[in-house]
């Protein structure tokens, strides 16, 4: 929020000036910025439940989602690469390599909580208040 703030006043101190261009593309991009900040912040995730056969993440602002499949894990693996996504704006939120080598859907809030679990085929990576599950690599 501060670089979109800053980003503002800036704009607003060259359209000011006269500096009509410089300034409309400031503005333009503080507008931009906060766009991306309120989407991020209704996708971030703020509850995650494990029923016998589907993970459900509840976000935000915005729909839950659910994988459907037989849940086991998890795993304790670190997110290293982001591939696609959110690199910490309301979450880690994307497609992300993992330690160790493969990659994960990545639902997270706090990477150093970040465990992965298997969902059908699928590697999902979420970061519940209490991790558990043995060291990866």
């Amino acid at each position: 929020m501060g670089v979109c703030a800053l980003l503002w006043v800036g704009g607003g101190s060259a359209l000011a000036a006269g500096h009509a261009g410089a300034g409309t593309a400031l503005a333009l991009a503080a507008l931009g910025d906060l766009g991306i900040f309120v989407a991020c912040r209704r996708l971030q995730p703020v509850a995650y439940r494990i029923d016998a056969d589907a993970l459900l993440i509840e976000r935000r602002g915005a729909p839950a989602r659910r994988f459907a499949g037989h849940v086991s894990g998890p795993r304790r693996l670190s997110l290293r690469v982001r591939l696609f996504g959110s690199g910490g704006l309301g979450g880690y939120l994307g497609v992300y390599g993992l330690g160790g080598g493969g990659r994960a859907l990545a639902f997270v809030t706090d990477r150093s909580r970040a465990v992965v679990l298997t969902v059908g085929e699928r590697q999902i990576a979420i970061s519940p208040a209490e991790p558990i599950g043995g060291s990866g690599a």
